[in-house]
């Protein structure tokens, strides 16, 4: 899966996984000791994330139904829980320092495809 920020015309992820069913959005990056420049995963139906048992901090975007980004959380560190973003319909969790290299801010469109 890739992510574009539409509105900046900036890459946020270019290889990346979706977490769908119960069991992958449970999981989500809890096997993984860290995510390179480029990686990422999509949550999707969910409007709040945690980072328990997380070995690396994440950049989080929150993004709602017509692909707006409605909330940001540069630099999660582990054992926290995000607040509750009710519009959201998906989140992006991405490496620290992907929402300030890719200029991303609240309002942006983001594009997300193969």
């Amino acid at each position: 899966m890739r992510v574009v920020n539409r509105t900046k015309n900036t890459i946020l992820m270019e290889k990346g996984k979706i977490a769908k069913d119960f069991f992958s959005r449970g999981i989500g990056l809890l096997s993984r000791s860290g995510l390179a420049n480029g990686e990422g995963l999509i949550i999707s139906r969910t409007q709040s994330v945690h980072s328990f048992f997380m070995r690396f901090p994440i950049d989080v975007v929150w993004g709602d139904k017509n692909n707006k980004v409605v909330h940001l959380h540069p630099n999660m560190v582990a054992w926290r829980v995000s607040r509750h973003v009710f519009r959201s319909r998906y989140v992006v969790e991405l490496p620290v320092g992907t929402i300030n290299s890719s200029q991303t801010t609240l309002g942006d469109i983001l594009e997300i495809g193969e």
